[in-house]
């Protein structure tokens, strides 16, 4: 059975449907997809003799996943991986650059400014992702609005493109503040988005009879 990365294929071939998903598993770690249709899986030719065949989808090495109830959708007028695709972390422009945290050094007086020029950028840039992933603000939304007071804060942790928002507002109010960069990624492998739903996987692959 050949098992080849999904996104070097993905970059080769379009899904072609109809595609029928069969079973979806996940546990540990790792997602399966099932599936049975039209093989666009394979060399062209191969495919149009076929018509029909079988494959599994694998993801393994999971670190970030939000599966929700639409991959497994009953809409007769959808196709079930319509709405599949996936995407090399990095290449993303949200996550351009290595983990950043972002270090404030005096009181924020005005945190709304912050969140909504962050979250309109997160917006914009179709990261999976809210401003919840990225910024520190304690537990509660009472926290998100009172004043820091004490000598210096984490404000912000992620991808330096993402921290350079937050330094950006933080300099337009004047406040003291400071990025320390790390030598690794704050995001690393693959991004498959499946309708509103998201993982990030190390190794995702195709297999098939």
């Amino acid at each position: 059975m050949p098992r080849v990365p999904l996104l070097d294929l993905l970059g080769e071939r379009e899904i072609v449907h109809p595609s029928t998903v069969k079973k979806i598993a996940y546990s540990n770690g790792a997602l399966e997809i099932d599936i049975c249709g039209y093989p666009w899986w394979l060399p062209k030719r191969k495919a149009q003799q076929m018509c029909d065949s079988h494959a599994l989808i694998e993801f393994r090495d999971i670190s970030h996943a939000n599966l929700t109830e639409s991959v497994l959708h009953n809409d007769s007028l959808a196709e079930d991986l319509e709405e599949f695709n996936l995407e090399a972390l990095s290449l993303a422009e949200w996550n351009k650059g290595h983990s950043t945290e972002v270090f404030c050094s005096e009181p924020v007086e005005a945190m709304l400014p912050i969140l909504s020029a962050l979250d309109q950028h997160l917006i914009d840039q179709n990261c999976p992702f809210s401003w919840q992933q990225f910024v520190n603000f304690g537990h509660s939304i009472s926290e998100f609005l009172e004043p820091k007071t004490f000598g210096s804060f984490k404000l912000c942790e992620g991808p330096a493109a993402i921290c350079e928002v937050v330094a950006k507002e933080l300099d337009k109010m004047n406040v003291k503040h400071t990025q320390i960069t790390s030598h690794r990624p704050f995001f690393s492998g693959i991004l498959m988005r499946w309708w509103d739903s998201y993982l990030i996987s190390d190794d995702a692959t195709i297999s098939w009879d």
